[in-house]
């Protein structure tokens, strides 16, 4: 008999399946016993609880804190005492219970039952369902033929349990992450011989030059960074001083002291120009020595290259070097084709003021407990070779972890959706119907980040060795189960090498066995305790373990890549005369915020559309193309085609159209009701499951059915901004859902105008 609604509750409500109180800093609000009058009839307990838990949302790996009353999840805030994020939390953060209580999710293990890519499910057992991915594990369609896993970027005991599991499979793992981390990740792999991303300790400089680099929206892990902005600006020896370099005048551009628009792909001539003066002028107080490069690199040689007036180039290089603690970051730069080459150059002018050497930019260590290294996203090539594979019989099960949805996060032009179309068997451990859940055989729907056990290494860290722990805060709200404990009960029944490799019996035993592991280390966060139980139990109470008072050392680049290296672009430029600067949407990321009302609803910061997508054209191009707002325009480049209506932004070159990441998932297509949930009333009647919910269906358009797959020369990323496309007018219109002025009406007292959302459409 399965669980009821009213036993659930109950029995969450008296305790909440072993998690740990909160036993940090406390809320700014005590815990309060709710009026008796707003108690729901089926609530037991109305007292806040508190628990600490790691974030799950991106890989920045926040510190949170989930209000529980009565078994359900009502808020999340930051954890105070996380040093990651300590106590703030951005907006994808807060949409956290909605993640878990979100209608489409999917409730119970399915299995195709009809065409694939059709969503065509019938509902299965969880016995039926691990019979089924095992006998699948154990054949092979032909000989040679292994399996595949294709992740986001895990990091801690996940991370553990999945490359434990690949390797004794003999498979291979394939880690997909977002396109504007893909280029950087690979890059600092080669600058730094590490996998890990440095610390840029942004408080501690009183003059930053920021490379495209979203500092509070988007970049990397934007709560972090947004704290180390706040300490820039608000130092103890003056306010200090942000110069945003980017083609496009983004929200983190409008908020810095100046923005200089650069031309796409010559941000490293621009820095080498920079460093040019700084050397020929003596103003050099690291590095000595400069790269013979540099002399054609004089500001008169490289203005009309950068778009950037050779004074001011000449300007800014002083004002660096003559700051007291300056620091240049590279960001979105590492998109372009010659990426690898401008994030030599930024990190040559920190190494000329000894950023890169006094603590301005630091490597983080290695993650305590035997915890593996964060692994290097897979490359283009990977990526082409996975796709051909998939229809030649030479991959035998493709492994699909919730959060990577790679129909969807790669360039189109790879045709990973018609490879799945034609691979031996998909399975897909997703927890909603994405892009690519769609085209699975088997769907093992996991549990929410709410729901379940972790040890998380931030990426990137603090600076200092920092392992958050998450716990299961409520019991599991669908039919779903643990990723980790699928595999470790998949490896149990499949015997051999994985089951030696995997050696406990769930994913509880692998978070204990970490923190067993940082028990033994001194100087850290949680005190010394005689006991385990006892210091577990305050690891979970503190929400993680971190190093007391240790600070990594100084990142200095092993080798830099100086060559002068002009970007190229796909796309012949009479043919395709617009540059396209895709940026990453600060409420959407990647595409994988979506389904979440709350985030769909976040305006963009500087044109304040949502719930959709837009392609902005500067306003002398507007004109000359002959539309305006609303308009639709078909969006072609060597690859693809999109269609997106037209938003006339003046922070943009004539030749430059920018377009947000995070929209146009594949449409709707209805698939078979399961007959029944383990959670009798909880699970939504007669809905279907869309892609990634009604919510995302049919809205705006993913850039990547466009973006060319073109490599990064050096490391072979995806050079996600290097491409070239040209608009065509449609003749239709679409509004854009965006805050707009209302007229102010004839009052004879003075009045405020208000703004409100238009129509949406």
């Amino acid at each position: 008999m399965g669980l009821t609604r009213r036993q659930f509750l109950r029995g969450a409500a008296v305790s909440t399946i072993g998690a740990v109180a909160f036993t940090g800093c406390a809320p700014a609000r005590f815990f309060e016993i709710e009026s008796p009058a707003n108690i729901p009839k089926d609530t037991a307990i109305g007292r806040d609880n508190w628990y600490a838990s790691t974030c799950g949302l991106c890989s920045a790996g926040c510190g949170i804190i989930v209000r529980v009353t009565g078994g359900r999840v009502k808020k999340i805030e930051g954890n105070p005492d996380f040093p990651v994020n300590q106590g703030k939390l951005c907006s994808i953060g807060q949409a956290g219970p909605q993640v878990l209580y979100d209608p489409n999710r999917i409730t119970s293990p399915l299995k195709r039952n009809g065409d694939r890519g059709q969503q065509a499910f019938v509902s299965i057992t969880w016995d039926e369902a691990l019979d089924e991915l095992v006998s699948r594990l154990k054949q092979a369609p032909s000989p040679g033929a292994t399996p595949v896993m294709v992740a986001p970027s895990l990091t801690g005991s996940g991370a553990l349990v999945v490359n434990n599991f690949v390797k004794g499979l003999g498979g291979s793992l394939l880690t997909l992450v977002p396109a504007d981390q893909w280029a950087i990740r690979s890059a600092t792999n080669h600058l730094f011989g590490s996998p890990r991303l440095p610390e840029f300790d942004i408080a501690a400089a009183s003059y930053v030059l920021s490379f495209g680099a979203d500092l509070f929206g988007s970049w990397l892990s934007p709560v972090h960074y947004g704290r180390g902005y706040a300490g820039l600006r608000d130092r103890a020896g003056g306010r200090g001083v942000l110069v945003q370099i980017e083609p496009r005048l983004s929200a983190m551009a409008a908020a810095a002291d100046e923005w200089v628009p650069v031309r796409p792909g010559a941000e490293g001539a621009l820095a080498l120009s920079m460093a040019q003066v700084i050397v020929s002028e003596n103003l050099a107080t690291g590095r000595t020595g400069a790269p013979a490069a540099l002399d054609q690199y004089e500001p008169d040689q490289v203005a009309e290259q950068t778009g950037v007036d050779a004074q001011r180039i000449r300007d800014l290089a002083r004002a660096f070097a003559k700051a007291r603690s300056s620091l240049a970051i590279g960001g979105e730069v590492a998109g372009y084709s010659n990426g690898l080459f401008n994030l030599s150059a930024i990190q040559l002018l920190n190494q000329l003021v000894g950023g890169a050497g006094s603590g301005g930019v630091r490597l983080n260590p290695a993650p305590p407990a035997n915890l593996p290294d964060a692994a290097v996203p897979a490359s283009l090539g990977d990526w082409q070779r996975f796709a051909d594979q998939l229809g030649s019989g030479d991959i035998s099960v493709s492994l699909l972890v919730g959060g990577a949805n790679p129909v969807f996060a790669l360039p189109a032009a790879l045709k990973i959706r018609e490879g799945l179309l034609k691979s031996p068997y998909v399975v897909s451990f997703s927890s909603v119907m994405d892009d690519s859940t769609a085209l699975a055989d088997l769907v093992l729907p996991a549990n929410t980040y709410l729901e379940d056990w972790g040890a998380i290494v931030p990426d990137p860290g603090p600076g200092f060795q920092a392992v958050g722990l998450r716990q299961p805060v409520v019991l599991p709200f669908y039919d779903t189960r643990s990723f980790v404990d699928v595999l470790l009960v998949a490896a149990s029944q499949l015997g051999g090498d994985v089951q030696r490799n995997l050696p406990w019996g769930s994913n509880e035993d692998v978070v204990r066995d970490v923190v067993k592991g940082l028990q033994g280390l001194a100087g850290g966060s949680v005190p010394a305790s005689a006991s385990f139980d006892e210091f577990w139990s305050s690891a979970l109470g503190r929400g993680g373990w971190w190093a007391g008072g240790t600070v990594a050392a100084s990142a200095v680049p092993s080798s830099l890549i100086l060559q002068p290296a002009a970007a190229s672009f796909a796309g012949d430029v009479q043919e395709y005369p617009f540059n396209l600067y895709p940026f990453m949407s600060s409420s959407l990321g990647n595409g994988q915020g979506a389904f979440l009302p709350w985030l769909q609803s976040v305006p963009e910061a500087m044109t304040t559309v949502a719930w959709g997508s837009w392609i902005e054209i500067n306003p002398t191009t507007a004109d000359r193309l002959g539309v305006q707002e609303g308009d639709v325009v078909r969006v072609e480049s060597s690859s693809g085609s999109v269609e997106v209506s037209v938003y006339v932004f003046p922070g943009l070159p004539p030749d430059v159209v920018a377009m947000p990441f995070g929209q146009g998932h594949f449409p709707d297509l209805p698939i078979q009701k399961p007959a029944s949930t383990p959670l009798d009333g909880l699970a939504p009647q007669g809905r279907s499951h869309s892609v990634l919910g009604n919510h995302a269906q049919g809205r705006g358009a993913n850039p990547l059915e466009v973006i060319a797959p073109m490599a990064e020369k050096e490391t072979d990323a995806l050079a996600w901004s290097a491409t070239r496309v040209r608009l065509i007018k449609t003749g239709k219109q679409q509004p854009l859902a965006k805050f707009g002025p209302v007229p102010v009406p004839p009052y004879t007292e003075e009045v405020v105008p208000i703004q409100t959302i238009q129509e949406m459409p």
